[in-house]
């Protein structure tokens, strides 16, 4: 009696395996290796299918395909969400530092203030306005001179150079009257409108702290409405 040889087993393709695993990996790597476990189970399944049955794991190809092309699919949407959240964060970083200078823009006007309160009224001397103000220990930490846009530059804001010598009470409409504003940094401590620089840092305009006590930002083509000789000229 003759038995028949037994036949060889199929063997697993390594291809539709490489495929599958790269598939899942696709999931974290945001659809890149999704291309390849894509690639690869297509090219794992054809092979299976032309094998006349030497090569196994057909499923296993068909599973790479699937979940390769979810990966992939997920992959493109997630670089689409934050392709369109990267812009608005960066937008929401530079809101986030204007308002952090113009804190820092009211907390001096409040340091000229307390000055005033403690010299009959009289403004701090203007040339020397940041210097005066730490030697009389109103201002503690340097920093309150510097824009957060360029923390280790030096300072950012002047004083108007007409109010030197002058009383809170010369100001005759405090609400427009400069009294600091943010200048190019390395500029001198006092000046006018040349002080500006040639770009705002803010997506506003320029920082001008009124002699009210008052923030805000200003265009360029509004510079030349300030107030700036206390007079109200």
């Amino acid at each position: 009696m003759q038995y028949a040889a037994p036949s060889t087993p199929a063997r697993t393709s390594g291809l539709a395996i490489t495929g599958l695993v790269c598939g899942v990996l696709g999931f974290v790597t945001f659809g890149l290796l999704g291309i390849v476990g894509l690639i690869l189970s297509i090219v794992a399944q054809r092979s299976i299918s032309g094998s006349d049955g030497r090569l196994g794991g057909r499923g296993i190809a068909t599973a790479g395909i699937i979940v390769s092309s979810t990966s992939l699919l997920a992959g493109c949407v997630i670089g689409g969400l934050i392709g369109l959240l990267l812009p608005a964060v960066g937008q929401a970083r530079i809101a986030a530092k204007s308002v952090s200078d113009m804190s820092r823009l009211r907390d001096l006007g409040t340091t000229v203030a307390i000055y005033a309160a403690e010299n009959q009224g009289r403004y701090v001397p203007v040339e020397t306005w940041d210097q005066v103000l730490i030697d009389a220990e109103i201002v503690i930490d340097e920093r309150l001179y510097t824009s957060t846009f360029a923390p280790n530059d030096g300072r950012a804001f002047a004083m108007n150079e007409d109010l030197d010598g002058l009383r809170d009470e010369d100001v005759t409409d405090p609400a427009t009257t400069v009294l600091m504003f943010e200048c190019a940094i390395g500029s001198p401590a006092a000046g006018g409108p040349e002080l500006f620089a040639p770009d705002p840092r803010h997506r506003a305009g320029y920082l001008v702290l009124f002699a009210d006590g008052s923030v805000d930002q200003v265009a360029r083509e509004d510079i030349a409405l300030l107030t700036w000789s206390p007079g109200g000229e």
